[in-house]
C-alpha cells in the first residue's frame, strides 16, 4: 500500500481547449425529503472532479431544495424521466434513504437486454453497473 501525499493528489491543469461538452456528462440520482444533503454533496464531488456537466435527477419534493444548491448542477425532477443512455457516469442512490434499495437493482437486469418488469425507475438498471 502506498500512502498518498500532497503531490499525487494534484489534478494536472486543463488543456485550454478542454470545455464542458468534452469532459463527459454526469447523472446523480438521489435525494429524499428527509435526505436532501447526500446527493446534494455527490453533486458537488461529481463537479469538483472536472466532469464537465452535471445533471441532477431527484423526487420532486426535492427539486427546489437542490435547485438553490448550484448554479452549476442541472436538477431535474426524476418523474418521468427514462433515458440515461447519454451520460458517461451515473451514481444512482445517495440520499434516497430506507426502503429503496429495490429500486436500484434487480438481479434480473442489467444482463445486456433491455429492461422489462423490474422496479427500478424508467429501466435506470440497464446502465447502472
Amino acid at each position: 500500500m502506498k500512502l498518498a501525499n500532497i503531490d499525487t493528489l494534484r489534478m494536472e491543469a486543463l488543456s485550454s481547449s478542454a470545455f464542458k461538452n468534452s469532459r463527459g456528462h454526469v447523472a446523480l440520482v438521489g435525494g429524499s425529503i428527509r435526505y436532501t444533503g447526500a446527493v446534494r454533496l455527490s453533486a458537488r464531488a461529481a463537479f469538483s472532479s472536472r466532469a464537465g456537466l452535471v445533471s441532477l435527477f431527484c423526487d420532486p419534493e426535492v427539486f427546489q431544495i437542490a435547485a438553490t444548491e448550484s448554479p452549476s448542477v442541472m436538477v431535474h425532477s426524476l418523474s418521468g424521466y427514462d433515458d440515461f443512455s447519454s451520460f458517461q457516469g451515473i451514481l444512482a442512490g445517495p440520499g434516497w434513504g430506507e426502503g429503496r434499495e429495490a429500486l436500484l437493482r434487480n438481479p434480473a437486469c442489467n444482463q445486456g437486454a433491455p429492461c422489462t418488469g423490474c422496479r427500478c425507475p424508467q429501466g435506470l438498471c440497464n446502465y447502472i453497473l
